[in-house]
């Protein structure tokens, strides 16, 4: 076998698509240099200002497991567009909450 019956690899720039090239030049500045990216992201909210009914509402939530309650009188509203976020220790009962309000348990 001689080295010439090797197939050699193209290049990256040989193999990239024009597209992935357009999206990459179209992040850069007119002096070659990348620009940096946004840090922000926007959360659209409600079209009305108009306040309406929560999208979650619950109230005095209790999930027992035979003789143990691993929660116990949860109620929490959750408003259109805004972000909720389940904090606490291992055991207090996080998934379980969450699994009951999506309707596995």
């Amino acid at each position: 076998m001689s080295l010439t019956s090797i197939p050699r690899r193209a290049s990256a720039a040989f193999t990239t698509s024009g597209s992935v090239r357009m999206r990459r030049m179209s992040s850069m500045g007119s002096d070659g240099t990348r620009r940096p990216r946004a840090r922000t992201t926007a959360i659209p909210r409600a079209a009305t200002s108009v306040r309406s009914m929560p999208a979650l509402e619950v109230r005095d939530l209790t999930i027992t497991y035979g003789d143990t309650r691993a929660v116990t009188g949860l109620t929490f509203a959750a408003e259109p567009g805004e972000v909720l976020a389940v904090l606490g220790p291992n055991g207090a009962g996080k998934t379980s909450t969450i699994e009951c309000l999506e309707g596995y348990r």
